[in-house]
This record gives structure tokens, C-alpha cells and sequence, in this order.
């Protein structure tokens, strides 16, 4: 009874879809043909969109620009860098050289000129 029941109304639904349809189809048939062809104009995807611009990214070779400018930047940081390092090493240098000279000069006459320069800055 009950395979019935649903049988019958699955053909009364298959039947009302089909008289529904077949009242727009004279509407559907009256719509022009450039009409129709301007609705299934579909736009690109967005992974062709962005494989195209790659693409001409890459093939009109407009990485050259900034890849050249950070090269450049590279460059100037890293010239300031060892710039700083020679003044450093400079520095350092100087002050080895001094301490060494310092250093030679016997102990009493090294005492002998540090009491000299304590007597000059008490002038002072």
C-alpha cells in the first residue's frame, strides 16, 4: 500500500515538473541568441589570471629592476659594514701598537715618565 501511495505521488511530481517546464518553454525560446551568448561569457580563473601575469612578469623582464636595486642595497649595507670594521680594526691596531711601544721602554723610566705626566696635569 505504501509503495502505492509513493509510486502515485512521484508521478504526480515528475508530472507537475514537466507541466511547469513546458509552460516556460515558449518564453525560453523567444529569448534572442546574443542574449543567451552574452549570459555564458565566464571570466578566467583566478589561477589563469595569475599564471598570465606571471608569465608576462617573467617574459617582459621587469625582475630585473628590483632584483638589481636589493643587489645594490646589499651592497651599500654591506660596504658600510666592513667600512665600520676597518675603523675598528683600526682602532685597535693603534692601541696594540702604543701598548708595545709602552711596553718596551724599561720599567723605571716608564714610573719616571708616568710620575712626570701625574706632576704636568697637577700644574694644571
Amino acid at each position: 500500500m505504501a509503495d502505492i501511495v509513493l509510486v502515485s505521488v512521484s508521478f504526480l511530481s515528475l508530472g507537475g515538473v514537466v507541466y511547469m517546464i513546458s509552460r516556460k518553454i515558449p518564453f525560453l525560446l523567444a529569448i534572442p541568441e546574443s542574449i543567451i551568448d552574452e549570459s555564458f561569457v565566464t571570466k578566467p580563473s583566478k589561477l589563469k589570471v595569475f599564471l598570465e601575469r606571471i608569465r608576462t612578469y617573467v617574459l617582459g623582464r621587469e625582475y630585473e629592476e628590483p632584483i638589481l636595486a636589493f643587489a645594490e642595497w646589499l651592497l651599500r649595507k654591506i660596504r658600510i659594514a666592513l667600512l665600520r670594521f676597518e675603523h675598528r680594526s683600526f682602532a685597535v691596531l693603534k692601541f696594540i701598537q702604543e701598548r708595545r711601544r709602552h711596553l718596551k721602554i724599561p720599567k723605571d723610566q716608564r714610573d719616571y715618565m708616568e710620575s712626570m705626566k701625574a706632576e704636568e696635569d697637577d700644574i694644571k
